[in-house]
């Protein structure tokens, strides 16, 4: 035992304090029949703790960041679905516009024929139609955001974060061919080279346009992409196999997910 000089440094009282510090903060181990922990022992649980936050925080980050983008390509899947739905209930013509520089996409009948859904006439079902000929006799953009209240609008950054947005890294498309960075309006959505980008469907469930639009999150290059296939309106679901950090080297560039 230790003596620092004390009267009685090995035993009694002082010894018996000193001897428990040593024990339990310095970490030499538990004394027999001591309860808790010792110093030694916190510090490597924290140390574990550490390693696991180090490991589990950028995945959870990930997985939150394919989350979001996924939630977008889902609604977005489920809504050209539902322009379908739309155009056969009330036999009309039913078109998603998209604008891919303000990262949103609009949803709706165009009255006039000018294709962008931008008009006070434009609408979603029906909505403030006094006199029934199932037009608006009233369209406010009350949000000043040059879209008229009837027409129902999908902002991204609003609905699934600021990193949310139309594009993608992939260098291939879901069939394998090559997409360059200037193509499909720089990745973002291409239907048959239309302007403003659309898809249009018909009173029967036929679409007049196929091609594709492609959904990122642009901190991970995580990316989903939504496909017309055909003039019946037939829709699929991708997932890129690829990130900001790697291209897929071969097939399977894409899954499909729907």
């Amino acid at each position: 035992m230790l003596n620092f000089g004390m009267k009685g440094a090995t035993s009694g009282p002082v010894n018996m304090r000193f001897t428990t510090f040593i024990y339990t903060v310095m970490g030499c181990g538990r004394r027999p029949g001591q309860r808790g922990v010792t110093f030694v022992e916190l510090v490597v649980v924290l140390a574990l703790l550490a390693i696991v936050a180090m490991i589990a925080v950028p995945q959870f980050g990930r997985f939150a960041s394919q989350s979001r983008v996924k939630r977008a390509a889902t609604e977005l899947f489920q809504n050209i679905r539902l322009a379908r739905t739309m155009a056969i209930k009330e036999n009309r013509q039913y078109l998603i516009v998209f604008d891919t520089v303000n990262n949103r996409y609009f949803l709706g009948f165009d009255a006039t024929g000018d294709n962008d859904l931008l008009d006070a006439t434009d609408t979603y079902a029906l909505c403030n139609d006094t006199d029934g000929d199932r037009l608006p006799n009233s369209n406010p953009d009350n949000n000043g955001d040059g879209v008229p209240d009837c027409v129902k609008t999908y902002r991204l950054a609003n609905n699934y974060g600021q990193t949310v947005r139309f594009g993608t890294l992939a260098e291939r498309r879901m069939d394998g061919a090559a997409i360059g960075a200037g193509d499909c309006n720089a990745r973002t959505a291409c239907f048959q080279g239309t302007d403003p980008i659309r898809i249009t469907f018909n009173a029967d469930g036929s679409v007049n346009e196929t091609g594709e639009v492609y959904l990122e999150e642009s901190d991970t290059g995580i990316a989903y992409a939504i496909s017309l296939n055909n003039s019946a309106g037939d829709v699929d679901l991708w997932r890129w196999e690829g990130d900001a950090d790697t291209q897929p080297a071969a097939e399977p560039y894409w899954t499909e997910v729907r």
